[in-house]
């Protein structure tokens, strides 16, 4: 049962990867709270992207985005979480971006006609195509070098 009991992370970190964790934090914060209030629109954007599958991919890949973007949160701040879950949410942070470097290479190599990127759901709709990759190579190499900064905190027993 020690898997499902509640506990902050017992290492130490460093001050610059605290500061580097929490900016990414507030990074995804604001990109998942824009998404979740602008989700209405954030479909018909995320559909100019002409993936395959067509609107129901789009609406898998909104969820999973909303869900993993939401549940990254509590790795990335340092809560209080039993190991498990905090493996989970470190997954999730890593699927999340993933996520994004993916939709870059797509728009990359298909070139849609987008009326928005979604980044920030319909918020900043004048984000141009071209900062998807971009954003999506720097979000996934965040997010690799925080799990590894983080790595002491993933493990079972502390």
């Amino acid at each position: 049962m020690k898997l499902a009991i509640a506990q902050f992370p017992k290492n130490k970190v460093g001050e610059q990867v605290i500061i580097f964790v929490y900016a990414l934090a507030a990074v995804i914060i604001l990109m998942v709270i824009s998404q979740l209030v602008t989700i209405e629109k954030l479909l018909p954007i995320m559909d100019g992207y002409q993936l395959p599958g067509g609107s129901s991919t789009v609406k898998v890949l909104v969820f999973t985005m909303a869900i993993s973007g939401v549940f990254a949160l509590p790795f990335l701040l340092r809560m209080r979480l039993s190991p498990l879950f905090r493996i989970i949410s470190a997954i999730l942070f890593n699927i999340y971006s993933l996520i994004w470097l993916v939709l870059g290479i797509w728009v990359t190599l298909n070139n849609p006609p987008l009326s928005g990127t979604g980044i920030f759901g319909s918020l900043l709709a004048s984000i141009p195509d071209s900062a998807v990759l971009p954003l999506g190579i720097a979000l996934t190499s965040c997010s690799m070098l925080a799990t590894i900064l983080l790595r002491a905190d993933l493990k079972f027993k502390n």
